[in-house]
């Protein structure tokens, strides 16, 4: 089957809609052992803890009639985390020891993280399968080094460059009255906003990167993605963050002066300045709350952009494209009544918070089959024996896109 096919061509079969079958009571009893086993094992029983967890959820995702898998052994997860523990360990106690250490520490951690972020996509994806067909990961580590490391540099230098240039001519020739700025300070700032800049593109590639490299048995999946979406998605959160935080001051303002002008009848006694000085706290506080729900609000509705965006052009060769359906407001929805039982039950109602958010995710998610469904599973399983099972120390880093 060609990966470029022209899916609009393609005889339909069936939209098919992803299913959870998860209950909260269900994974109460798998949280609690694994949180008590964990505690008296000092962390160690963490692995067997994600496996079990994972292994829960993989198998209550239905498709088509049938259930994901996941296979990872938990030994392989401990052994990846002692690992990284140790290198941590090492890292941090090196920059106590010695003061030059602490940069070359932070250093050889921002090289060695796209590494550890590779292998653990590619174990993730080895550990997961559909109708006994393996997932798959093909994209190179050199890639992510490229997306995460070099990317950023660039932008970062030719901003910096950018604002040298400008601190130059404005000290040289006043150039838009910037006559006495300084070219250090001016290439700093812009080096910032260079930075800036490149995050749209930096989620663009990484999300480019995680689908695109992905596969299915041997089938690899597609998506085509614009850098302008992410570009225009980053602007409309940076112009609704400021709306939003612009709101919340205003409300700071607004009560400080509302309490100032009532509390001057309070003449006796040093009252009224007592009272002005424990009120504003209290102000901030109140003017905080409408800024997190905006703010969770804000966080809901990127999530459910990208997230509808990187489904929305996902395709699986010529068998199969994909849509979600999620809504933001529903979302945040569901995110705050969960803090909220959170709040109320002190926690213990993590289990069904989980299960419910995890049930709106998957369940708003579809596939569009097309042709002989199944031909191409069979097809699969007779080329997935390249992809190997089995990747010695595991990382089990996730890496949230917004997908």
């Amino acid at each position: 089957m060609r990966l470029d096919t022209n899916i609009d061509q393609l005889p339909e079969t069936r939209w098919e809609k992803l299913e959870f079958h998860g209950k909260g009571l269900e994974y109460f009893k798998i949280w609690i052992v694994n949180i008590f086993l964990s505690v008296i094992t000092v962390g160690i029983y963490s692995a067997w803890a994600k496996v079990r967890s994972k292994r829960y959820f993989y198998g209550n995702t239905v498709l088509h009639g049938a259930v994901f898998e996941y296979h990872a052994k938990p030994l392989g997860i401990l052994k990846g985390r002692v690992i990284a523990v140790i290198f941590l360990a090492i890292a941090i106690g090196l920059g106590i020891l010695h003061p030059l250490a602490g940069p070359i520490s932070s250093i050889v951690i921002a090289i060695v993280t796209p590494w550890v972020i590779w292998r653990s996509i590619i174990f993730n994806a080895r550990m997961t399968s559909y109708r006994n067909v393996r997932f798959g990961f093909m994209g190179k580590g050199l890639t992510l080094y490229y997306i995460l490391l070099v990317i950023p540099l660039l932008f970062a230098s030719a901003g910096a460059t950018l604002g040298w240039v400008i601190g130059f001519l404005g000290r040289s020739i006043d150039l838009f009255g910037l006559r006495g700025i300084n070219q250090i300070n001016a290439a700093i700032i812009g080096g910032i906003l260079g930075v800036y800049l490149s995050f749209p593109y930096i989620h663009k590639n990484l999300t480019s990167y995680f689908l695109n490299h992905r596969l299915f048995g041997q089938g690899r999946f597609r998506a085509r993605l614009h850098g302008s979406f992410y570009y225009w998605s980053y602007l409309k959160w940076f112009i609704l963050l400021s709306v939003i935080t612009a709101v919340c001051w205003s409300i700071v303002f607004l009560a400080n002066t509302l309490v100032g002008n009532n509390l001057s009848f309070l003449r006796a006694g040093g009252t009224r300045d007592a009272a002005l000085a424990a009120l504003p706290p209290m102000v901030l506080v109140l003017a905080l709350i409408p800024f997190l729900l905006g703010f969770s609000w804000l966080k809901a509705y990127i999530t459910t952009l990208f997230r509808n965006y990187g489904y929305g052009r996902l395709q699986l060769q010529s068998a199969a494209t994909f849509k979600s359906q999620m809504d933001h407001n529903r979302l945040f929805s569901i995110q705050f009544t969960n803090f909220l039982l959170l709040v109320i039950t002190l926690g213990i109602a993590w289990p069904w918070t989980r299960i419910r958010l995890v049930r709106y995710r998957i369940e708003t998610l579809s596939a569009r089959i097309y042709g002989d469904v199944e031909g191409y599973l069979s097809q699969m399983q007779n080329k997935q024996s390249a992809l190997g099972e089995e990747l010695g120390e595991a990382f089990d880093i996730n890496l949230d896109l917004g997908i």
